[in-house]
């Protein structure tokens, strides 16, 4: 999903497309700010625009990207052809096609099946869970040489883990499989 380079041609990736995610950012960027500046991209009016959300941290303040949803992909192209010659709030964001969570998930999840990876990140883990619950959950699919769970200094769980297989098999079976488990009434995110 990090491409160091975007050619030209990346906007016809997807050409059925409509959100595009804007990376780089102002802090001071508002969602207005940024609903203003997409339909003047795309230069067919702020009915173009459908959505915006610009993540923000719990204090509050902008992540310094955000997500722009239009009503038609020749909206969303002209945006991104436009994107790269012009600033806002004093910053000059990249537009790229945004992938939905199911794609880039599907997309991590068979770039390791390639890989042959037989390590397994956790993501979502209750707090009270254990590294014998991870054995526990995990080995129901394959033989799985080792779990860990890190810590913070306190000794508390930091919410996530890792379960390595013997075998890669084991690993993509258990993506599989598992991807919708919940352990102690959290679903466990698998990546």
């Amino acid at each position: 999903q990090d491409n160091a380079t975007h050619d030209d041609d990346d906007d016809d990736d997807d050409e059925n497309a409509t959100q595009l995610f804007f990376k780089g950012l102002s802090f001071k960027t508002t969602e207005d700010g940024l609903r203003s500046y997409a339909s003047a991209l795309a230069g067919v009016g702020s009915g173009s625009v459908v959505s915006v959300t610009i993540p923000r941290a719990s204090d509050g303040k902008s992540k310094g990207y955000g997500f722009v949803d239009f009503s038609t992909p020749s909206a969303r192209r002209a945006a991104q052809r436009a994107a790269p010659n012009n600033a806002l709030d004093g910053c000059v964001p990249e537009a790229t096609v945004s992938e939905s969570r199911q794609d880039a998930a599907a997309s991590a999840t068979e770039a390791s099946a390639k890989a042959g990876n037989k390590k397994i990140l956790v993501k979502n883990l209750p707090f009270e869970a254990s590294r014998e619950d991870l054995y526990r959950v995990f080995s129901s699919v394959g033989r799985v040489a080792k779990a860990t769970i890190p810590k913070k200094f306190d000794g508390t769980s930091r919410g996530f883990g890792f379960v390595a297989y013997e075998a890669a098999a084991d690993a993509r079976e258990a993506m599989k499989r598992l991807g919708r488990t919940h352990l102690y009434g959290r679903r466990m995110v698998l990546e």
